[in-house]
């Protein structure tokens, strides 16, 4: 029973962490690309 209450507890953490892992590879992959705009701009 402890066990099972341990995995609710878990299971969305991880998810979340997951998402949020996710999420910032795509705003980084997105700054890079502003970055590369910025760039050929000013170039």
């Amino acid at each position: 029973m402890i066990f099972f209450i341990r995995l609710l507890i878990l299971v969305p953490v991880f998810s979340y962490e997951k998402s949020l892992q996710a999420l910032s590879k795509y705003g980084r992959m997105e700054a890079v690309e502003l970055e590369k705009e910025i760039d050929y701009e000013i170039s």
